[in-house]
């Protein structure tokens, strides 16, 4: 006998679209709209009374209920919605949601150490340690990035089981814990699935590459008479990558650079002009540079003679050129990340009795991914001295220097070959638990999950700095009469950048270059009991209770190569090890409480509120809350509400990091683009001997910075507050508008102060004895060294914006007699501010507005048509994303191009139900074949921008059963 809670879905669901009917969801939640007549509405209307509901939960809470009507605002994707994009990977369908910001994906994780293949979801643009993710409600294991913040990989779901995609907006920690600052993104899987289904599917780009693979078989069936389901699935994808070279566009130059034509301030005449056709003069350059006497670029024949590669006046800003020579813009380097994924799935429910339930699951994902960048390189500084006695230096390049007894160089060494960080990513979840029904119409859960990702990442062709060092300091053998190194231990064989690629032996770039290989282990353990049910009624209804508890404990252990803990790799990249735990004790509580049922113009009137009180090991304890309500004024309008107070809690990376070394592009503030910027600037860097003239290496090459975590972090605390309605008018049948104002006010915000803001102050203060100039390091040329940078609770955010959506179906036949249906759906986001504050609690703080700002446009909106007609289904979708500007506070002929420019993209697909077994599908993605727009900062693409061009795939679904 089948209990009341275990019902089976094929009872009740058409009591569920009845109910979902009138409100923003229902479009969403159903794979398609219904079109019937209205007799047989009535007729359909007339059984479902004789049915019983189906109690379900929906994201932002955890008290089940008969309807979805929740105040907190939800945009939905279901299973179809998923299919026609033609997406493998989930993320790609995240990512063209208006409310999500510039999140990890292929093409937004290169230039790291170890983020290639990861694929992080990041809500309003405020980080992905910000969103939640959540698998069935539940929060899932984390996987680690390059900083060591665990984040939910999307990847490690089969597409082919997600039934659909709840995203809300706002604060969501009294119900699910820390980290739900900007918003929950959940991922339902699907009930009961019987069958087998096999999806293959392939797509290249136009240009022939960026070819993606994928197959999936999901198999699962009943059993027991019903008592039990299983289901597996196998998937394996293959996602090839994309070098910049690979498109014109991202090779062509186009840089902001200064206008010689530029008189002043107040001329009309923009100070910065976007030109392309640039090449950089000291990087990425095959061959050694230097500078002459004459300040032109000199460069080496094969002989080692020097030649005048770029004279003086076409030299660039001191750092580019528009002439052939010099080193192409990201040539060597990956645009899109490859990468190879296995996945495997199960998943088992066993109804024990009539009111107990067992469930189990696990998934395993491997991921191996590639990140390719550009070969170690001479910096023109430092460690690229070369002695004037070097046997490799000619006699003409001695004069050239003019009796210098030494000199540095540039030189990109294309013989050590690309450096490139190889990831091996390994994650497992088995979670297992029982639930069940008790007394009337309560319910219970306890599950306890256990998780975790082996990440080995090996760093491939590493300069060894020190045996640089000593390959580079060459002299003759007194014995042999040949060039050996001054110093031979370690088998030294020397080097000679002195010439185009093909000078530097292979015996010296064995002895220099290494591969070094890290390993990372995370894991987490989770139990979590809940209880929900009626306590009593009122007049207008039930008042409903959930209460719970959870513990939860993190692990990391963190094992960097010898060569990072030593800092022994080029740039002296440095990682120490970390071996560390967190864990935390939650008490939870929600109520809703029914306060008018059928009242005049409160058709329905519903309040709820929520607390979990935290205690964490290392933050201490601290309290999250939720106040929202719904009113529900007559059948077409509802309004809701809900103001809450969230926290992130500091990840394992932030505490626990002993010190890590990185390179990082900054900007020297005694610059002398930048000295006059502040009133203190010029004084004190002149104190520091710095030349007002000088011209820093900070605008060619980056800059060490040396990052610590912090043991006494607090939590991050935000209050979030939205406002929204949904109209559902009866006198336009099958159109839902919803609009919801959103608010996030975060404090506290873990952040490191900042290498440029620690950079800045410690010259813009009135005297250099502050503690931010102990925290630089310049050497005797005033170049920048090195810069200190810890966290710290101090940042601000605060976002304000309006999300709006937009569903209407009809039937085509009934309005203009053509066969089929037709159905649109309109998602959009207007960002109307989005501040930021380096120190919000500082009393001289103003607030950077980045609103309208590159990354953060005004407006994103999309457009989903979809005509149904059978077995033919063709969907349309066009995404906009606003122009950007580059700055919201220079001056309006500060730069030539003052925004990036608003873009639209198209996306066709075509679906063909074949038979009952076999659906074959084909789709365009961007149509018109847009690539990003042409400005210094988007040329190459982002993640808002895909490089790729227009991209064609074809696939076909086979359900066997």
């Amino acid at each position: 006998m089948t209990s009341q809670k275990f019902a089976t879905k094929a009872v009740v669901r058409p009591s569920i679209t009845r109910l979902l009917s009138s409100t923003a969801l229902a479009a969403t939640l159903m794979a398609a709209p219904s079109f019937a007549q209205d007799a047989d509405q009535n007729t359909a209307q007339d059984a479902e009374e004789e049915l019983q509901l189906e109690e379900i939960s929906i994201t932002g809470s955890r008290i089940k209920r008969t309807g979805i009507s929740t105040p907190t605002p939800t945009t939905i994707l279901n299973s179809e919605n998923i299919e026609l994009t033609g997406a493998r990977n989930v993320i790609d369908v995240i990512n063209e949601l208006p409310q999500l910001g510039l999140s990890f994906s292929n093409e937004s994780t290169s230039f790291s150490f170890g983020n290639a293949g990861l694929n992080f979801g990041d809500l309003r643009n405020l980080g992905a340690k910000r969103t939640l993710s959540l698998v069935d409600g539940r929060r899932s294991v984390g996987v680690p990035d390059d900083e060591n913040f665990l984040s939910f990989d999307v990847t490690t779901l089969p597409p082919e089981l997600i039934e659909r995609i709840e995203v809300i907006t706002g604060g969501a920690s009294a119900v699910y814990g820390a980290d739900a600052v900007s918003g929950v993104i959940n991922y339902i899987l699907k009930d009961d699935y019987e069958g087998v289904t096999v999806t293959a599917q392939a797509g290249t780009s136009d240009e022939g590459d960026s070819e993606n693979y994928s197959t999936s078989v999901t198999a699962g069936g009943n059993f027991d008479g019903g008592k039990g389901n299983a289901v597996v699935s196998f998937e394996y994808s293959d996602s090839n990558g994309l070098f910049y070279r690979d498109r014109d566009q991202a090779i062509s130059g186009l840089f902001f650079v200064g206008n010689p034509e530029d008189t002043g301030e107040g001329d009309g005449i923009p100070s910065q002009v976007a030109l392309d056709g640039h090449r950089y003069i000291n990087f990425g350059v095959p061959n050694a540079t230097i500078w002459g006497p004459d300040w032109s670029i000199y460069s080496f024949n094969e002989d080692g003679t020097p030649f005048q590669a770029v004279p003086v006046d076409q030299i660039v800003d001191w750092y580019a050129t528009r002439s052939d020579f010099g080193g192409i813009p990201g040539y060597t380097d990956r645009a899109r990340i490859p990468v190879n994924r296995y996945n495997g799935f199960a998943k088992l429910r066993y109804d024990l009795s009539d009111n107990v339930r067992l469930k189990l699951q696990t998934r395993y994902s491997r991921t191996e991914a590639n990140d390719t960048i550009g070969p170690a390189f001479a910096i023109n500084a430092g460690i690229d001295t070369v002695s004037a006695d070097n046997p490799f230096v000619t006699d003409e390049l001695r004069a050239l220097l003019g009796g210098a007894e030494s000199f540095t160089f540039s030189r990109q060494f294309n013989e050590f070959g690309p450096r490139q960080s190889d990831i091996e990513r390994e994650f497992f979840a088995i979670t297992g638990g029982v639930e069940g029904t008790f007394a009337e119409g309560w319910s219970w859960d306890v599950f306890y999950q256990w998780g975790g990702t082996t990440t080995t990442n090996t760093n491939r062709n590493d300069r060894l700095d020190a045996r640089y060092e000593q390959a580079l300091d060459a002299i003759i053998d007194p014995d042999s009469g040949e060039v050996v190194c001054r110093d031979q231990s370690n088998g030294c064989a020397p080097l000679n950048p002195f010439g185009p690629e093909g000078t530097v032996s292979q015996a010296a770039v064995d002895f220099i270059t290494t591969d070094h290989t890290t390993l990372t282990r995370n894991e987490q353990q989770l139990l979590s009991a809940s209880v929900t049910g009626p306590i009593f009624d009122l007049p207008a209804g039930e008042v409903q209770v959930a209460l719970g508890a959870e513990y939860r404990k993190d692990m990391l252990d963190f094992k960097p190569s010898w060569v990072w803990q030593e800092a022994a790799g080029f740039f002296a990249s440095q990682f120490s090890p970390v071996k560390a735990s967190n864990s935390v004790k939650e008490a939870f509580a929600e109520v809703l409480v029914p306060v008018v049922k059928d009242a005049p113009f409160a058709k329905e009137i519903n309040l709820e509120a929520a607390i979990r009180l935290a205690d964490y090991e290392y933050a201490g304890s601290n309290t999250s809350w939720k106040l929202g309500g719904d009113w529900q004024v007559i059948d077409d309008i509802r309004f809701r509400a809900v103001y809450a107070r969230a926290v992130r809690a500091p990840a394992l990376g932030e505490l626990f990091n002993p010190g890590s070394r990185g390179a990082s592009s900054l900007s020297d503030p005694c610059d002398a683009l930048n000295v006059n910027e502040n009133a203190n600037r010029a004084a004190n860097c002149a104190a520091l001997g710095i030349p007002d003239d000088f011209i820093a290496q900070t605008r060619s090459v980056t800059t060490l910075v040396f990052s610590t975590g912090n043991e006494n972090l607090d939590v991050e605390k935000a209050d979030t507050l939205t406002l929204g309605v949904v109209l559902t008018p009866r006198f336009v049948p099958g159109l839902t508008v919803t609009a919801d104002y959103f608010d996030i006010d975060l404090k506290g915000g873990i952040t490191r102060f900042g290498a440029q803001n620690t950079l800045d102050n410690c010259v813009d203060l009135p005297s250099l004895d502050n503690g931010f100039c102990d925290a630089v390091s310049r050497g005797a040329d005033g170049n920048i060294q090195e810069v200190l940078d810890t966290f710290i609770n101090a940042s601000g955010f605060r976002t304000k914006g309006v999300d709006f959506e937009v569903n209407y179906g009809f039937n085509l036949d009934d309005t203009v007699g053509v066969p089929g249906d037709l159905s649109f759906k309109v998602l959009g986001s207007y960002l109307d501010s989005y501040t930021f504050l380096q120190v919000a609690d500082a009393d001289d703080a103003v607030a950077d507005q980045q609103a309208g700002e590159t990354w953060n446009p005004n407006w994103r909106v999309n457009l989903d048509t979809t005509y149904r007609n059978g077995a033919l289904t063709v969907n349309w979708q066009t995404r906009f994303t606003d122009s950007m500007r580059n700055s919201n506070t220079a001056d309006a002929e500060f730069y030539s191009i003052s925004k990036v420019p608003a873009q639209w993209r198209h996306d066709l697909q075509v679906n063909y139900q074949w038979n009952d077994r076999v659906g074959l599908y084909a789709g365009v993605d961007n149509v018109f074949d847009k690539m990003p727009p042409l400005h210094p900062w988007s040329y190459r693409g982002n993640g808002f921008y895909s490089l790729v061009g227009r991209y064609v795939y074809a696939g076909v679904r086979i359900r066997l059963q």
